[in-house]
C-alpha cells in the first residue's frame, strides 16, 4: 500500500514564503506532500533564546526571533530560568496556526561547545545555527533509495551536487528545471486538491476531512457506494491511509466509520490499520477504537500539514 511505500523520486519547488516538496514512489504517484516555511525555525536549528514568561510550574515562552516566539517545556529537576535570561534552545516542532514553535534545552554536549562562542555573543534572540538543508536531509537519510531529485532553486542543485561529488557511493541524479517544477510535472493542482476537506473515491466513497484545534476528523460518507459496509470501511481505510500520508496529518486523528448496531468494526479493518501504521513514514499507531466504534490513530508531527500551508479559497 501506498502508506507504507519507499519513495523514489523527489520533485522540490521553491515558491514564494515556502518550499514545497512532493515526494513519489515507484509507480510515479505522490505518496506525500512536503511544505516547508521560508523561515529560519525549522526543526533542527538551534537558538540564542530568551525567557518570556514562566508557564504553570515547568515550562516557558522563550523569544528565539524579534517576532518569533517558542514554547519550552523543562523535565522536572530542571534549572529555574527568569525572565530575559538567555538560554541555547534547538526547535523540535515548527510553529503552526496558533501554536508557537515547540522547543528544548536538551542540547548535546558537542554542539553547546561548539556553539559557545558564538551563543556568548549574541544579545538579541535569534538562530545561531540554521536547520538542516531538507532536501540534504532527504537524500542523506534515503541515499540510493532515490533514483531522482528534481528542483528549480540553483543553491538547491549546488548544495546537491556538491554532497554527491563528496558521497560517490550515492547513484541519485540531479535534474533542474529553470522555471516551475511543479508545474513543469503537473502537481499543481494535485497539491491543491491535498488540501480540500472533502476526497471522493473511484469507488464512490466520500471523506470529510476536517482539522479542528485539538485533533483532525475523517467520516466515512458511503455516497455513492453500493457494497456491504464492511467492503465500504476497508475501501475507506485505505484511502485514509493514503490521505494521512498525502497530507501529512498528525497528532490525533478520529476516523467515524460506517459501523453496526453495537458500533462495531471488523477486525480486518483494525488489522489493516495497524499493519500500515507500523510500517509507515512517520512513527504512528493506532490509539484504539471508542465505545462508539471511532478508530483513534496517534501520528508523530514531522512536517506541516498541507492544509496548514495551503489556503484553498
Amino acid at each position: 500500500m501506498e502508506y507504507s511505500e519507499t519513495f523514489t523520486k523527489i520533485i522540490c519547488h521553491f515558491a514564494a514564503g515556502c518550499k514545497q516538496v512532493a515526494l513519489l514512489g515507484k509507480s510515479g504517484k505522490v505518496l506525500e506532500f512536503v511544505i516547508l516555511p521560508d523561515d529560519d525555525y525549522l526543526p533542527g536549528a538551534i537558538c540564542a533564546a530568551r525567557i518570556a514568561g514562566k508557564v504553570g510550574k515547568s515550562a516557558y515562552f522563550a523569544r528565539i526571533g524579534l517576532n518569533a516566539l517558542g514554547f519550552l517545556p523543562m523535565p522536572s529537576g530542571s534549572p529555574v530560568f527568569t525572565d530575559g535570561e538567555k538560554v541555547m534552545v534547538k526547535v523540535v516542532k515548527s510553529a503552526y496556526g496558533i501554536k508557537e514553535a515547540k522547543l528544548t534545552s536538551d542540547i548535546s554536549s558537542a554542539d553547546a561547545q561548539e556553539l559557545e562562542s558564538v551563543f556568548e555573543k549574541t544579545e538579541n534572540p535569534s538562530v545561531i545555527r540554521p536547520a538542516p538543508d531538507s532536501l540534504l536531509s532527504f537524500l542523506q537519510r534515503h541515499g540510493n533509495d532515490l533514483a531522482k531529485i528534481v528542483c528549480d532553486d540553483l543553491s538547491d542543485r549546488r548544495n546537491l551536487e556538491n554532497y554527491l561529488a563528496a558521497n560517490t557511493d550515492i547513484h541519485t541524479r540531479i535534474e533542474y528545471v529553470n522555471g516551475n517544477s511543479f508545474a513543469e510535472y503537473g502537481l499543481d493542482e494535485e497539491l491543491e486538491q491535498a488540501a480540500l476537506p472533502c476526497v471522493t473515491t473511484r469507488e464512490g466513497i466520500r471523506l470529510f476531512i476536517e482539522k479542528t484545534q485539538a485533533f483532525w476528523s475523517v467520516d466515512v460518507d458511503s455516497f455513492q457506494c453500493i457494497r456491504s459496509a464492511a467492503e465500504i470501511n476497508m475501501l475507506a481505510a485505505a484511502e485514509i491511509l493514503r490521505q494521512i500520508r498525502l497530507r501529512n496529518m498528525s497528532g490525533q486523528i478520529v476516523i467515524d466509520f460506517i459501523t453496526d448496531q453495537r458500533h462495531r468494526i471488523s477486525q480486518k479493518v483494525i488489522n489493516l490499520i495497524k499493519e500500515e501504521l507500523k510500517n509507515g513514514s512517520a512513527e504512528a499507531f493506532l490509539a484504539g477504537i471508542s465505545p462508539l466504534g471511532h478508530a483513534e490513530i496517534v501520528r508523530k508531527r514531522v512536517y506541516p500539514a498541507v492544509s496548514e500551508v495551503v489556503k484553498d479559497s
